[in-house]
Order: structure tokens, then sequence, then C-alpha cells
């Protein structure tokens, strides 16, 4: 067992390397959450799972969903079967400050999971900074829409149905590593993120 000899914030390094981050990109419904708790389970070090989800749990009922400040801050849009969230100033606000948050985390050498549906392109380039560090690993979920509608039709209730039709186009990013969500199974999709991990070390060490 390793003795502690942080006591006390005088006793944290003043210097550190930054974290790794794992960014799982993908609309509702393609598998994030789960492969986040399978990489969780399996990967060597320490990893922080957070997402979208944790950020929506701390927004006032105000400004989320149907409320009365919803516009301003993230709001549902139905147009026919597929549904948006949409991001207002409050709302983009609050992005950009968990993408901060992130960046704070890592920055004091912890690893992070972050479970990102992006609702649209400003979303996505608020990781632009992070993408650019080489211990950042951009991984897409994809999977064609009848899966995840069908997982829709057993996870979401109807009110919430169409979400992953609503932002499958935003989630269409470039990434590191893109899995097909619809053929793996979660063990198998965390042993190809570990697999892809690993290359990239043996080919860091290799130009050294």
């Amino acid at each position: 067992r390793q003795e502690n000899h942080i006591t006390s914030p005088a006793d944290l390094p003043t210097s550190c390397e930054p974290g790794q981050l794992l960014l799982l990109v993908g609309t509702s419904c393609a598998g994030k959450t789960t492969l986040a708790k399978a990489l969780q389970a399996c990967l060597p070090d320490q990893h922080l799972v957070l997402g979208l989800d944790t950020i929506f749990a701390m927004v006032s009922e105000r400004w989320g969903g149907h409320g009365s400040l919803a516009h301003e801050g993230f709001r549902y849009a139905r147009h026919g079967e597929q549904l948006q969230i949409v991001a207002g100033p409050v709302g983009r606000q609050v992005l950009a400050g968990a993408a901060a948050s992130v960046k704070a985390m890592l920055d004091a050498g912890n690893h992070v999971i972050y479970d990102e549906m992006l609702l649209d392109a400003f979303a996505w380039e608020l990781w632009r900074p992070l993408l650019e560090r080489p211990s950042t690993l951009a991984i897409r979920l994809d999977a064609p829409i009848a899966t995840l509608e069908a997982r829709e039709e057993i996870r979401r209730e109807p009110h919430f149905r169409g979400l992953a039709s609503g932002h499958l186009a935003a989630n269409r990013v470039e990434t590191d590593l893109a899995l097909d969500a619809d053929a793996l199974d979660q063990d198998a999709m965390a042993s190809a993120v570990l697999q892809h991990l690993k290359r990239r070390a043996a080919a860091g060490s290799q130009e050294i």
C-alpha cells in the first residue's frame, strides 16, 4: 500500500503531466455512457467520467427543457420526427464552462472520459484546443439510425424520442477513432480503444 504524503494543498506538485482525455462523441443512444463505464473499469489509471448529462443535471429547471427561461438555456425543438436540444446564450456559456472545467481537471493531472453528444458545431469548436493535445483521443460511436431509434423505443419516454436523429448530423465529426456501436458490444469497443492507445503509445516511444 502506498503511503499518502499529500496532507495539505501545499503538498500537491506545482507542475504535472496533463491528464488523458477520452472524448466519446455520438448522438443519443449511440452507447457512449455504456462504453464510458466499460473503459473506466478496465483502464489501468483512474479516469473520471463526466459528460453532457452531468452538466444538464446541474442546470436549473427554469433554464432547461420547457422551463420559463429555456430559450436562454437549453430548450427542446421538435421538427417532425426529430427532436433537438438547442443551447441559448446562457446554455452556450454553460457548455464553454464545461470544456474549461475539463481542461482544468486535465491540467491538474487527472484523466477524464467525457460522454459528449454534440448539440451543434459550436459545441465541437469548444473542444478544439483540447483535441490538439497529444494526450487526447477523440472517439466517435456510429450506428444505423434504425438501431438508434430501436434503442430509443426502449430507453426513452415518447416525448424524448427523436433525439438520436435530431443530433445525428452534428455528431458526424472527424475523430481519431470511429467505432461501430451496432456491430460491437461494450467490451469489444473498450478493447478497441485500449488497443488504439497502446499503438499510439508505441508510436510515440519510437519517435523519441
